[in-house]
C-alpha cells in the first residue's frame, strides 16, 4: 500500500508538472512577449496579446474624450514651428521676386526674352525635386530610415544627392528644347544653344546647393525633435526660389557674354561636361541605394507631367511681365506662398499614409490651419511691399482684396488636391512624396501665375505700362 501511496503521489506531480506545461503554451498561444515569471504568476503579455489588445480597445474608447486636447497641442506646437518657418520663407520669397522684377532690365533678358517663360518651369523644378527630396527625406525621418548618426544617414543621402542631380539635368534639358519649340519662330541656334544650357547648368548647380542644403536641414530637425514636415519644405521652397533665379540669371549673362565675345565653344563644352561626365557617375551612385533606384525607375512620369503644366504658367508669366509693371514682384510671392502651404499638408499627409497604413483620419485641422494662415501672410506681405516700394506698385484697397483673394483660392484648391489625391496615390502603389508635391508646385504656379493675371487684368485693362 505504501508503495501504490507512493507511485500515485508521483503520477499527482508529473500531472502537474504536464499541467504547468500546457499552461506554458497556452500562454504562448496568447502572445509572443508573454513571460513567466520567478513568483508563478503569469504577467499579461506586453505586445501583440490579449491585454494588450483589451489596453487598445481602452484607449480607443478613450480617444475620443482627449481628441481635443491632443489638438490644442497639436496645433500649438505646430504653430510655434510653422510661422516662424513661413516668415523666413517669406523674406526669401521677396528676394526672389525683387530680383526676378529687377532682372527686367538685365542685357541678358531683354536679349533673349524667352528666358522668361523657363522661370516657373525652373522653380518648379525645384518643387519637382528638392522639395520631393525633403518630403521623402521627413517620411524616412519618421520611419527611423534615417538613424541617429551621419554614419547611418549618409549611404540614403548621397544617394538622393544624386538622384535629385539626374533628374535635374534631364528635365531641364527636356524642358528648355520645349520652351525653344514654343518659340521656334524666332529662334536661331545661337539663341536656343544659349537657353538650353543656361537651363541645364542652372538646375545642375541648383540642385547640388540645395540638395546638401535639404539633406542637412531634415537630419538636423529630425536630430533634434523638430518636425521636418513642418521645416524642411517652406524652407526649400523659399530659398530654392531665391537661389535658382540668382543661378539663372548670373549663368545666363555668364554665358551670353562669352557668345558676345565669340566664345561660342563654351557653350557645348559645358554641356558636353554635364552629359558625358557628371550624369553618368550621379546615375552610378544613384543605383547603390534600393529607395533611390527605383525612383529613378519609376519616378518620372509626376515631374515630366508637372514640368508641362509649369510651361502653361510660364506662357502667363512671360505676357503678363510685357503687360504689366509690378506683376513679376508678385508672383513669387504668391506661388511660394501657396506651394509652401500646400507642400507641408502634402508632407504630413505622406508621412501619415505611409507610416499608419494609409490612415490619414485627424488631419483636417491640419488643413484649417494652414488656410487660416494665408490671410495674415497676404496683409503681411501688401504691407512690406508698401513698406520698401516692392516693384514700384501702387499697394491700394483692390490690390490687397484681389492679391489675398487670389491666396485663398490657390491655396485652397492646392489643399483639396493634396487631401483628395495623397490617399489615392497610396492605394494606387504609388509613393505620394514621388506623386503629390511636383503635381502641388506645378499646379501651384499655375494658378497663382493666373489669378494675379487675372487681376491685373481686371484692375488695369490691356496693360498697365505707359
Amino acid at each position: 500500500m505504501a508503495n501504490y501511496g507512493a507511485l500515485e503521489e508521483a503520477e499527482e506531480e508529473a500531472g502537474a508538472e504536464v499541467c504547468e506545461s500546457d499552461g506554458l503554451e497556452e500562454a504562448s498561444l496568447i502572445g509572443p512577449a508573454s513571460v513567466v515569471p520567478s513568483d508563478g504568476s503569469l504577467n499579461a503579455p506586453k505586445q501583440g496579446g490579449v491585454a494588450t489588445a483589451g489596453k487598445r480597445e481602452g484607449e480607443g474608447e478613450g480617444e475620443g474624450e482627449g481628441e481635443g486636447e491632443d489638438d490644442e497641442n497639436s496645433v500649438t506646437g505646430t504653430l510655434l514651428q510653422l510661422v516662424p518657418t513661413l516668415i523666413i520663407s517669406l523674406a526669401g520669397l521677396i528676394f526672389a521676386g525683387y530680383l526676378l522684377d529687377a532682372t527686367q532690365s538685365w542685357l541678358v533678358f531683354k536679349t533673349v526674352h524667352e528666358l522668361f517663360v523657363l522661370v516657373p518651369v525652373l522653380l518648379g523644378l525645384k518643387g519637382n525635386l528638392d522639395m520631393t527630396l525633403a518630403s521623402r527625406l521627413s517620411t524616412a525621418a519618421h520611419a527611423g530610415e534615417l538613424g541617429n548618426t551621419l554614419a547611418d544617414a549618409w549611404p540614403m543621402l548621397r544617394a538622393s544627392m544624386a538622384l535629385v542631380q539626374v533628374q535635374a539635368i534631364l528635365v531641364s534639358l527636356l524642358s528648355s528644347v520645349i520652351a525653344c519649340a514654343m518659340r521656334h519662330a524666332t529662334m536661331d541656334l545661337e539663341r536656343a544653344t544659349l537657353i538650353v544650357v543656361s537651363s541645364v547648368v542652372t538646375m545642375s548647380l541648383s540642385a547640388f546647393a540645395l540638395g546638401i542644403f535639404t539633406c542637412a536641414l531634415v537630419v538636423v530637425s529630425h536630430w533634434n525633435d523638430f518636425d521636418p514636415d513642418n521645416i524642411a519644405t517652406p524652407v526649400v521652397s523659399s530659398l530654392g526660389d531665391l537661389f535658382t533665379l540668382l543661378m539663372l540669371a548670373g549663368v545666363s549673362t555668364l554665358l551670353h557674354s562669352a557668345v558676345g565675345q565669340g566664345a561660342f565653344f563654351v557653350l557645348p563644352m559645358c554641356f558636353a561636361v554635364l552629359l558625358c561626365v557628371l550624369l553618368p557617375w550621379a546615375t552610378l551612385e544613384t543605383q547603390k541605394h534600393a529607395g533611390c533606384r527605383s525612383v529613378l525607375v519609376l519616378g518620372w512620369p509626376p515631374i515630366i507631367v508637372a514640368m508641362a503644366i509649369s510651361l502653361v504658367a510660364g506662357s502667363f508669366l512671360d505676357d503678363g511681365m510685357a503687360r504689366y509693371a509690378g506683376l513679376a514682384a508678385l508672383v513669387p510671392v504668391l506661388n511660394g506662398s501657396g506651394g509652401n502651404l500646400g507642400c507641408v499638408y502634402a508632407a504630413r499627409l505622406c508621412t501619415s499614409v505611409n507610416t499608419r497604413e494609409g490612415r490619414v483620419d485627424g488631419m483636417s485641422w491640419v488643413m484649417r490651419l494652414l488656410m487660416a494662415l494665408v490671410v495674415p501672410l497676404s496683409l503681411l506681405f501688401m504691407i512690406i511691399v508698401r513698406l520698401i516700394d516692392l516693384g514700384h506698385i501702387n499697394v491700394n484697397a483692390p490690390l490687397v482684396l484681389a492679391y489675398t483673394g487670389a491666396g485663398l483660392v490657390q491655396t485652397a484648391m492646392l489643399l483639396g488636391f493634396v487631401h483628395i489625391s495623397v490617399p489615392i496615390f497610396h492605394r494606387l502603389g504609388a509613393d505620394p512624396d514621388n506623386w503629390a508635391t511636383p503635381l502641388l508646385t506645378a499646379m501651384g504656379d499655375v494658378l497663382g501665375t493666373s489669378l494675379i493675371w487675372f487681376a491685373f487684368f481686371e484692375m488695369y485693362g490691356e496693360s498697365n505700362r505707359g
